[in-house]
């Protein structure tokens, strides 16, 4: 997917504040978005992690199907504390970075969870209860 480059432009600010506070795990989520999906963005900011620290291991270790098996727990760590889950899952944080289609899944799962939040999606377990009583 080839973005526009004023959605590029858009993301840096945002990038710039991460760096700057030492903490890529805040970008917001529009940008986080943005990145995942983008090509040209994520080798950028691969390059500029490189740079800034030469001597970063950017893990990647995992596979999609590593990824995906732990996913859940990462995301379950990411709602109580983003830079947390950051740190516990290095190689899932940049997994979700590289990977389109492990980014696409984590983007749906989160669809799903704030659908739940806001109420227009009933929790699993009642879903399951309904069905069981009927």
């Amino acid at each position: 997917m080839r973005a526009d480059q004023s959605q590029c432009i858009s993301v840096l600010p945002d990038v710039r504040r991460g760096i700057e506070t030492g903490n890529l795990a805040d970008i917001s989520p529009d940008s986080y978005r943005h990145i995942a999906q983008c090509p040209q963005c994520r080798a950028a900011l691969l390059a500029l992690v490189q740079s800034l620290s030469p001597e970063a291991r950017i893990p990647m270790a995992h596979s999609c199907a590593g990824t995906q098996s732990r996913l859940a727990a990462y995301i379950d760590l990411e709602r109580q504390d983003a830079h947390a889950a950051a740190e516990q899952y290095p190689d899932i944080w940049w997994h979700l970075w590289l990977c389109e289609s492990c980014a696409a899944t984590y983007e749906a799962v989160h669809a799903l969870l704030d659908a739940q939040r806001r109420g227009d999606l009933k929790p699993l377990d009642d879903i399951i209860r309904d069905s069981d009583d009927g």
